[in-house]
């Protein structure tokens, strides 16, 4: 849907996705970051260890030190705060007998308003100096998936009625707050979307 509306090929003045939920009218949702952190090293047979850079171990004081990380942002009065997953993935090294000279490692922000990709890899790269990871042992740092966060009034036309839809459907008032984020809800931040 997303797609075709930024495209010109649809225009609405709302959207209702329905996909599971917890019983509830969910009227917004953080957004999606998954950033890519990359720690280099130089490969070695392991029997001769000096001759090698581990990058794997780079990547093990790296996610240590993101587990305390904390985004700077503005508290939105429905999503709160940024979350931060730490290693959702991570792979490296080739093979058993070999100092490993790569490793990726994948954390999932989920985002607020206001934030940006430019201030996500700018707070991860502060976090990482402040937590004392050697410039050599800096992983880079790359935004792969973005997707902006979205809220729509509870008081919005579309809001009510599809409140007053569900309440005639199953017997009782949904409740109306926040949600997880949702590929299918992507598009224009003009059109009012939620979740039921």
């Amino acid at each position: 849907m997303g797609a075709l509306l930024d495209a010109g090929k649809l225009s609405a003045n709302g959207a209702v996705i329905a996909e599971p939920g917890d019983g509830g009218v969910i009227v917004g949702h953080r957004g999606m970051c998954f950033v890519q952190l990359t720690t280099l090293g130089r490969a070695a047979h392991a029997s001769m260890l000096e001759n090698g850079v581990n990058a794997v171990e780079a990547m093990v004081d790296v996610l240590q030190a993101c587990r305390t990380l904390r985004l700077s942002h503005t508290a939105h009065p429905l999503l709160g705060s940024p979350t931060v997953a730490v290693g959702t993935t991570i792979s490296g090294g080739e093979r058993p007998n070999v100092v490993p000279d790569a490793c990726a490692a994948t954390l999932d922000v989920r985002t607020v308003p206001d934030m940006s990709r430019d201030s996500v890899v700018a707070g991860i790269r502060a976090h990482l100096e402040r937590c004392g990871i050697a410039e050599e042992r800096q992983p880079d740092v790359e935004v792969r998936i973005w997707g902006e966060p979205g809220v729509t009034d509870p008081a919005a036309e579309i809001a009510l009625v599809t409140a007053q839809a569900f309440a005639r459907e199953f017997g009782y008032d949904p409740e109306s707050g926040p949600g997880r984020q949702r590929r299918t809800a992507g598009g224009s931040q003009a059109v009012p979307r939620f979740l039921l």
